[in-house]
């Protein structure tokens, strides 16, 4: 038998068919009209046959339950089908029953349950049991010859029943072995798409005509962060609008596109997608729904703003290096004509106001020089081992003792055991420079926290603040040289830090959204080079 016949589905069919089939029969018989109604006794029989079937019917689901659909079970109700069919027609008439087709009924289902040996058995029986009513329930005055031809006639449609029985049964077996050859099949390729779909790093979702999601994998729910796994239909719209909006616009521009856009995931973190899209279309063209591919590129972003960055600074840097010693040479000179004259005076009491402009003016020229220079070549000056927590701790309190009661509150959590091996001023320089943004941002009562963790070979500096954080424009341009918003600052700060940065071999970077504060992660080697005592490297 084939495993699909031993699921039962079937058996059931026909047990059920079968009891309904006979009620309507017996229902029949006591309505035909005339000297064709039965007598009260064949009625009664009759009925008896009816719950036969019944209890039959019981046996044989009890004895599938418990054992499963077996060959005896089967041969069970081949047989209690003949006999109860026998006895229906020897009790309605025998030769001249009008139910003789229970036979050939009771013989298809014999084929439909055990193919071609249940066919060709049960015309057999049939048969011989029909022969059987027409030699001991023969009519009375009914003539032989009339019987013989009533056998004969009968027991053609036994045989062509089952040969026909026979030849639908045996493209029924080809026809199911075909069709769970063609399920496996489909299996196996819905289990190897699954396996795709599910082992791309990127993104992919489906859609219908309508927006409804259709499929996922998980690099997609992972990505979308949304539980896609744990609900019900879901409208693409109500997860991710802008990507919803784009599939919908694929039906007037059909064509694929590759694009950016942003989605902010549901712990409120804003990423930035590489998205595809395409159209979905059966073997006509037809149009069955999108679908998109996307994929984190956030970090990889990052990293190429951070390249071009340091191209366009290094760049920067190199013309502010000429620049600063070209107005090095005149400002000194400037700075001495001014001072020659005031030292020896020549210039009138009234000048030595200008002359002072001079110097003061002079000074602070020479100053953002200095600055110049530093960002153009930070050098590594004199390093030497340092514990990260006392240069931190040092910072603060020399921030804190010139600040006011209203200034934010400052909290450190540096280990003890984490070592560097740097410039101290350099390290202060940097540091001040990023702590000092920060108290500015988060103001009087505000909170900034620095805190400190060793990853591998590299230390991890974090300057939290709570501030108003920055607009992408703005967070875009921070390192640029020149480019500051306060309107007393010269540019250079951040961008001195991300040299001096480099200088050592680490990197600096920020993170902010409007309204979510700002953090500055400088990571630095934890083992730095140091050189000889008294030797300086530039």
């Amino acid at each position: 038998m084939d495993s699909d016949r031993k699921t039962g589905n079937l058996f059931y069919w026909i047990s059920a068919g079968r009891l309904v089939f006979l009620v309507l029969i017996l229902g029949a018989s006591y309505l035909l009209p005339g000297e064709g109604r039965f007598p009260l006794e064949n009625f009664t029989r009759l009925s008896w046959v009816l719950g036969s079937a019944f209890m039959v019917s019981a046996l044989s689901n009890l004895w599938y339950r418990q054992k499963g659909l077996e060959t005896l079970v089967i041969w069970f109700q081949i047989l209690a089908d003949l006999t109860l069919v026998t006895l229906a027609v020897a009790w309605s008439g025998g030769p001249e029953s009008p139910f003789t087709f229970l036979y050939p009924l009771a013989i298809i289902i014999a084929c439909l349950l055990e193919r071609h040996k249940g066919g060709a058995i049960a015309a057999l029986l049939s048969t011989i049991l029909y022969a059987g009513v027409c030699i001991w329930a023969r009519p009375p005055f009914t003539l032989l010859e009339e019987l013989a031809f009533n056998f004969f006639v009968n027991m053609a449609a036994f045989n062509a029943t089952a040969l026909l029985g026979m030849v639908l049964a045996g493209r029924l077996s080809r026809v199911e072995k075909r069709l769970s050859e063609v399920q496996v099949d489909l299996n196996r390729m819905e289990q190897l798409h699954t396996l795709v779909a599910n082992s791309l790093t990127a993104g992919l979702v489906t859609t219908d005509g309508q927006g409804t999601i259709t499929s996922f994998n998980k690099a997609a729910e992972e990505l979308l962060g949304t539980g896609l796994s744990g609900r019900g239909d879901m409208d693409l719209r109500d997860i991710w609008k802008d990507a919803s909006e784009l599939l919908r616009g694929l039906g007037n521009d059909p064509g694929a596109k590759r694009l950016e856009m942003h989605y902010t995931a549901p712990d409120g973190r804003r990423r930035l997608f590489g998205v595809s899209t395409f159209l979905l279309k059966d073997e006509r063209g037809k149009g069955l729904g999108c679908g998109m591919i996307f994929q984190d590129i956030t970090d990889i972003k990052a990293l190429e703003e951070q390249r071009q960055r340091r191209e366009r600074l290094a760049a920067l840097g190199e013309m502010a290096a000429g620049l600063a010693h070209e107005i090095r040479n005149p400002l000194a000179s400037m700075s001495g004509a001014a001072q020659f004259l005031s030292e020896s005076g020549m210039v009138l009491p009234e000048g030595e106001r200008l002359i002072r402009i001079i110097l003061r003016e002079s000074t602070r020229l020479n100053q953002l020089t200095e600055s110049f220079l530093k960002y153009a070549r930070p050098g590594q000056g004199r390093p030497a081992d340092l514990r990260l927590n006392q240069t931190v701790n040092e910072l603060v309190e020399g921030i804190g003792s010139g600040n006011d009661a209203g200034s934010p509150d400052i909290e450190v959590d540096v280990p003890g055991d984490i070592e560097v091996c740097l410039d101290p001023a350099q390290l202060k320089q940097v540091l001040a420079q990023v702590l000092d943004n920060a108290i500015r941002a988060a103001g009087p009562g505000g909170r900034v926290s620095i805190t400190a963790r060793q990853e591998g070979d590299r230390t991890r500096i974090e300057i939290v603040d709570n501030g108003p954080g920055m607009e992408p424009h703005v967070l875009s341009r921070a390192f640029n040289p020149f480019f500051t918003t306060r309107p007393d600052g010269t540019g250079l700060g951040l961008s001195v830090v991300h040299q001096l940065t480099r200088a050592w071999g680490g990197e600096v970077f920020l993170e902010s959204e409007p309204g979510r504060g700002c953090k500055a992660v400088i990571t630095i080697p934890c083992k730095f080079f140091c050189p000889p005592s008294g030797s300086r490297i530039y």
